[in-house]
């Protein structure tokens, strides 16, 4: 446990709209939120949820840990399952981290708009059958990274593709 606190303290990529763009919580936990400021939308089942980034996110590290919404301390990244397993190092873990962050920065020279408004507009011109070739270095940038964060850090149902490895998007 002591391991996953430092490598989640040092990450932040659940709470920072790398893997999601919302998040969904229990009603429980919506006053305590809407009383510190978080922007809160009903959702169809009685909960409800937030955009991220998380406004309650400051770097890497969370202002409320101690306190947070049910959704994000139930959630266990694949890197972290495997940290708490024992069949990764901290240091292999810590390194995948370094990894995103490594691609988020190389996308960066290229483009100056945060990873998520990159993957909205890579998303909005796949929907739209934009031209490939115009498009060329924004999809190599941005498949790249949905698949790093596929492999490590999103969950079966929470990756865009069925297999990071294949290159059928999941549906």
């Amino acid at each position: 446990m002591v391991l996953a606190a430092g490598l989640c303290a040092n990450c932040g990529l659940c709470c920072d709209g790398s893997l999601f763009g919302t998040v969904e919580i229990v009603e429980e936990d919506a006053d305590r939120l809407h009383d510190l400021g978080v922007v809160l939308t009903p959702c169809e089942d009685d909960n409800y949820d937030f955009d991220q980034p998380c406004p309650m996110l400051k770097g890497t590290r969370c202002t409320i840990y101690a306190q947070r919404p049910e959704t994000c301390s139930d959630f266990r990244c694949p890197t972290l399952r495997e940290l708490d397993a024992g069949e990764i190092a901290l240091d292999v873990a810590q390194a995948r981290v370094a990894t995103v962050r490594a691609m988020f920065a190389d996308l960066a020279k290229h483009d100056p708009r945060s990873y998520q408004q990159l993957r909205a507009q890579w998303a909005d011109d796949r929907l739209a059958g934009a031209d490939a070739m115009a498009t060329a270095l924004l999809n190599l940038g941005i498949e790249s990274i949905n698949r790093y964060l596929d492999r490590h850090f999103r969950r079966g149902e929470e990756r865009v593709y069925a297999d990071p490895d294949d290159l059928k998007i999941s549906s």
